[in-house]
């Protein structure tokens, strides 16, 4: 008679519970990042056209320039939202925000959050590969 000892380890459902708080705290921070770099680039200096806004000078952004802050009501309407544990949104919520990042037939694009999503996206990718080969260990 032989008998037969099968031992079965599933650890996914245990490194799924650790896992999922870090990686969203992960992607929190890289949306977040997102946001401060894109409200950054608004604030620096432009190449734009020049032009008189009350008492001085207002110098736009350029086409393919991040939009240069007037008043301060796109940068102020930039905000990151939770949507779900693994998912963030990082969006601007004027009227005319889908105008200046896409552009219009009188206006060339100001790509805003784009950029800096691709120069975030591929830190968050690896600091969630670490994470993960630290819980699989």
């Amino acid at each position: 008679m032989s008998s037969r000892i099968v031992l079965k380890l599933n650890r996914i459902p245990k490194i799924r519970t650790e896992l999922v708080p870090t990686v969203s705290a992960i992607i929190e921070r890289g949306a977040y990042a997102i946001e401060r770099r894109t409200k950054g680039n608004m604030a620096r200096p432009k190449s734009g056209r020049q032009y008189r806004r009350g008492s001085g000078v207002h110098v736009a952004s350029a086409p393919g320039e991040s939009p240069a802050i007037d008043t301060g009501t796109l940068a102020s309407s930039i905000r990151t939202t939770r949507l779900s544990a693994l998912r963030y949104a990082v969006q601007a919520s004027t009227i005319y925000a889908r105008m200046l990042y896409e552009g219009t037939t009188r206006i060339a694009s100001r790509p805003y959050l784009e950029p800096e999503a691709r120069d975030i996206v591929p830190h968050i990718r690896d600091e969630i590969a670490r994470a993960v080969r630290r819980s699989a260990r």
